[in-house]
């Protein structure tokens, strides 16, 4: 349970806050974290994945939300397996994959410069990882890469003294997680830098997102004032700082389920458009 001092909302007081957010009279704007906020967080991230039915109204949303989009640390290939059989050509999801590095967006991945790392430093930084390997799971990733110790938490310390140390070594970016952590380059886009180049385009935008990669884009919507709604979604393992820059916060995946939900029967009910 959270604790007494941290208010939950229902995902009705949600949906009314979003409904009202978006009586605005300009292009809306969805966007939405995967892991932890759309699928729950399990030890194998290959098997996390939304319930169909949450993605089929992901894609149902598309013909009332102009831009929908989902920001997550994965891989885009990754992202477009998932939602493979919901992206609708007229209006497409808008997929940011590696915290909006990778995108299906042409325009953004126009004019954002990907910065891959390099094999030779892969290499390096694996060979500095070894002694934790047997302990974790290593993920390689165009961007760099993840230690996930959520099947083995008593590696913990060991785990970020190591991701600490090849920081340093390599001059690299340490980003902490639930239960994992990522060594990334300087200098990359960040779930902000999304944030920034939707609201050229919207008037108005909600993003719900769970972890520390979400902290950057809770920033650049609430410097949206009235025009932006940043909704996190509560665990355990939830940054109190996430939780504090959050305007609402949803009890767990479900609950995101359920307003997901909602929002598209509202919709479905009281515009009277046919869904795609």
């Amino acid at each position: 349970m959270p604790d007494q001092d941290i208010k939950i909302s229902s995902p009705e007081e949600a949906l009314q806050k979003l409904l009202a957010l978006y009586q605005i009279d300009a292009p809306l704007a969805l966007l939405l974290d995967f892991d932890g906020t759309l699928a729950p967080i399990v030890d194998d991230p290959q098997k996390a994945v939304p319930p169909a039915e949450v993605s089929d109204n992901i894609a149902k949303l598309t013909a009332y939300i102009e831009i929908l989009g989902i920001v997550s640390g994965r891989e885009l290939e990754f992202l477009e397996n998932v939602f493979a059989p919901y992206l609708n050509i007229n209006n497409p999801i808008k997929l940011f994959g590696l915290y909006g590095n990778h995108s299906n967006d042409k325009e953004f991945s126009d004019t954002h410069s990907q910065v891959w790392m390099d094999e030779q430093l892969t290499e390096s930084i694996l060979e500095l990882l070894k002694p934790v390997r047997d302990q974790a799971e290593i993920e390689i990733k165009k961007t760099g890469i993840v230690i996930h110790y959520r099947k083995n938490p008593s590696s913990e310390r060991t785990v970020l003294a190591l991701a600490g140390k090849a920081a340093r070594q390599f001059n690299l970016v340490l980003n902490p997680g639930k239960k994992v952590v990522e060594l990334t380059l300087d200098g990359q886009v960040n779930k902000a830098t999304v944030v920034e180049y939707v609201a050229r385009s919207a008037g108005a935008i909600c993003y719900l997102g769970d972890d520390y990669g979400d902290i950057p884009a809770f920033d650049a919507v609430n410097s949206m004032g009235k025009n932006g709604l940043s909704v996190a979604v509560y665990s355990k393992e939830a940054p109190a700082e996430l939780l504090t820059k959050s305007q609402l916060i949803l009890s767990d995946t479900q609950a995101v389920h359920e307003l997901i939900h909602m929002l598209a029967d509202h919709y479905r009910k009281h515009l009277g458009r046919m869904f795609p």
